[in-house]
């Protein structure tokens, strides 16, 4: 039985908690996962970048399937170039079955920059699971001695129903024609949700408004200590310039970032960064173990994590979504 660790002291059930749960590792939250798929009564919402056809793709494709027959209504979003590989035919029997199966944004070269980097299961609006992982093999482990690094929480009923309701909005965006699609992009998709357990805070394609970006500096400037976690470090300069004063200021900030990427273009400008940075009095680290893909940003006793990078292309550009939760520090 997954048995994830709590952020704070609580006796909760492990299917719908009060409060959020912490996965230690990719593993236990796909294992969490498989098993709110399997016990669904009313409706599954999965949506997710990449979705490869592996064998823990079939284990989600099997319960997907499983849960059709049941009589539960499910719904799967996944992005056509994030998931480029995955065959066009993979979710046929999905569909015989009942499930309901869309191509977020199918490839078109004026359009082919928007994607959806969104990783979301709500199970019954009462069950939530978020996070930076895909549904593929590399992520499969511990983080430390197999698998990619990466981070997750469970989330409580509150935040659940709000979530269901985004991807309701996010599963009618791949059916529109593209003039109605593209004017949605500066009205529906940068959102703060406000429930009594966090915050929900989304980010799509834009010229401005950033509210992802602005929850972030304001987090900067008004934190006393700041840790943060990011798979590809390159912030817009209104980020880099508030963790510079903040930390001239004598605020204690402390970046990891990844030793071992995918990504070697990304990694190596983000460390022509490093000087300025660590000129500021801000120190940083890089996680040796596996590739790091986690997004986890801490301020005092706030915390943000999700799909987002630290970089430009999820602040400005892709569908990401961030849950701001106000519990006691992780660290």
């Amino acid at each position: 039985m997954i048995k994830p660790m709590p952020i704070v002291s609580n006796t909760i059930d492990e299917s719908f908690p009060p409060t959020c749960w912490w996965f230690h590792t990719v593993d236990e939250a796909i294992g969490k996962m498989l098993e709110a798929i399997k016990g669904a009564q009313f409706s599954v919402k999965l949506e997710i970048y990449i979705f490869q056809d592996c064998p823990v793709g079939e284990l989600f494709r099997t319960a997907l399937i499983e849960a059709c027959r049941r009589g539960v209504v499910v719904q799967v979003m996944v992005d056509s170039l994030g998931s480029y590989n995955l065959p066009e035919t993979y979710f046929k029997l999905f569909q015989q079955a009942g499930g309901e199966f869309r191509w977020f944004n199918p490839i078109r070269l004026q359009r082919i920059g928007f994607r959806d980097h969104r990783k979301i299961l709500v199970v019954d609006d009462v069950l939530a699971i978020v996070g930076g992982f895909n549904i593929a093999t590399e992520y499969c482990g511990d983080g430390l001695n197999r698998g990619w690094h990466d981070t997750s929480v469970l989330l409580p009923k509150e935040l659940a129903v709000e979530l269901g309701r985004i991807f309701d909005e996010m599963f009618q965006l791949p059916s529109n024609k593209p003039r109605p699609w593209l004017n949605k992009r500066n009205k529906s998709n940068q959102k703060v949700v406000s429930t009594d357990q966090g915050d929900i805070i989304t980010s799509g394609p834009s010229w401005r408004g950033f509210r992802m970006q602005k929850a972030l500096v304001h987090a900067i400037q008004h934190a006393k200590r700041i840790q943060l976690i990011s798979a590809y470090f390159l912030p817009p300069r209104q980020i880099r310039r508030a963790l510079a004063k903040v930390a001239r200021n004598g605020v204690s900030v402390t970046i990891i970032l990844a030793a071992k990427t995918d990504v070697a273009l990304a990694q190596s400008a983000a460390r022509r960064l490093y000087t300025g940075l660590l000129r500021a009095g801000i120190r940083i680290f890089e996680y040796q173990p596996q590739v790091l893909h986690s997004k986890l940003y801490i301020f005092d006793d706030h915390f943000f994590v999700g799909s987002a990078n630290m970089d430009k292309r999820s602040l400005h550009i892709n569908y990401e979504l961030l849950i701001r939760l106000r519990q006691q520090p992780l660290l």
